[in-house]
């Protein structure tokens, strides 16, 4: 009697932890991601930075994940937090069989964007003079197209493994669906190859991987480059001093004189002393590829912490299904954690990859301030117009 009291009360408490997990901590989470990839698409069409050719890959990431975050509120977080009565009509309705693969779409377009966008700009940071023909935005375009293709073949054969199948009930006033596994579902060696597999390398293995050994060799890149802009700029500022000690020191306006003759000598460099501010140019260069090298760093590393999760379950499920449940009692709670780390990082994935650069934070601010200032004329209009009536 109370080892089914004992047992009563797990499942209680895994019941708590799933509901904990997939409602009052999802909701929020899921709702505050969907609103940041609208303004992170909105201001990415800004015209500032439409014509940046990664902003094609940051708009498509965009899109796949607000289109995950979608999915995962329907799948997850309205059958937990919605009335019994919604969530036996989304049952009855046959919607999963079509939510289910494009989910699996959109994360599949997420986590190759991903992939693509860092082995660009890993290939931009260590051959920043080669390979022009692949930094067009035509080709730019069509790797997004290919990364669509082939997240559309992929997930196909997803549609062909349950079919929905109208059910007429006797005495009832409407109709149920009934979703059916297929035959294709049904086989063996298609769950072995396709499901385990193929989706457990080519969604979490292959491409953690990949951007693993980027990372790694990104880390080595900055520490290297941040060691060589520390060399450069300790060597060029040197008569700086000098003229600080002529005139004073800590001064404002001298700091500006120093600003300015810093930029005399960039225009020195173009007419007649090529040698002066060719390691000021060199400098600056190395500065901005440290910048680039440390915010793709942390993206990646965000990437990694956020799919790792994902992986390590598909990896158990792969090979371990039989001794999972008697190894993990609370696996439910387990998989509801994995699958709010994909949701965290689609909430996270574009906004830490668009805020992290200056320029755009800079057109962000100004669409808001577009905005407000449009919200208090429309908002100052009103008041004039019921002006005369108050009167």
């Amino acid at each position: 009697m109370s080892a089914h009291n004992n047992s009563t009360l797990n499942d209680q408490e895994i019941n708590y932890a799933q509901w904990l997990i997939f409602g009052p901590l999802s909701c929020p989470v899921a709702i505050l991601g969907f609103i940041g990839n609208y303004l992170t698409l909105q201001t990415l069409y800004q015209p500032q930075l439409s014509g940046i050719n990664s902003s094609v890959f940051l708009k498509f990431l965009t899109t796949a994940d607000a289109a995950t975050i979608f999915f995962y509120f329907i799948s997850f977080i309205i059958p937990v937090l919605a009335s019994k009565g919604v969530v036996n009509w989304m049952d009855n309705s046959g919607y999963y069989h079509a939510i289910y693969p494009l989910a699996l779409i959109a994360q599949t377009c997420a986590v190759y964007t991903v992939v693509l966008f860092s082995i660009v700009r890993y290939v931009s940071i260590c051959h920043p003079f080669g390979l022009h023909a692949f930094r067009t935005r035509r080709v730019t375009r069509l790797m997004v197209s290919c990364i669509f293709a082939f997240a559309v073949i992929c997930n196909l054969p997803r549609v062909f493994e349950h079919i929905p199948i109208n059910l007429r009930v006797f005495n009832a006033t409407c109709n149920c669906t009934e979703v059916r596994i297929t035959r294709l579902g049904e086989q063996q060696l298609y769950i072995s190859i396709y499901t385990s597999y193929g989706y457990t390398f080519g969604i979490f293995v292959i491409p953690v991987s990949i951007v693993a050994v980027l990372n790694a060799r990104l880390g080595f890149l900055l520490h290297r480059v941040r060691r060589e802009f520390a060399e450069k700029r300790d060597k060029i500022p040197q008569r700086i001093p000098m003229k600080g000690n002529l005139g004073g020191s800590n001064n404002p306006a001298l700091e500006s004189d120093i600003h300015t003759d810093q930029l005399e000598e960039t225009h020195h460099f173009r007419s007649h002393i090529p040698g002066g501010i060719e390691a000021s140019h060199n400098t600056q260069i190395i500065h901005a590829r440290a910048r680039v090298t440390g915010r793709l760093f942390c993206l990646v590393s965000v990437f990694i912490a956020f799919q790792s999760l994902p992986m390590v379950d598909n990896l158990m499920q792969a090979f371990m299904s039989d001794l999972v449940k008697a190894a993990f009692p609370n696996y439910s709670v387990f998989y509801a954690i994995c699958q709010f780390s994909v949701m965290l990082n689609s909430s996270l994935n574009t906004v830490l990859y668009c805020f992290l650069g200056q320029r755009f934070r800079t057109t962000f601010l100004k669409m808001i301030y577009r905005w407000l200032d449009g919200f208090c004329a429309f908002f100052a209009l009103l008041s004039c117009r019921t002006c005369p009536l108050n009167r």
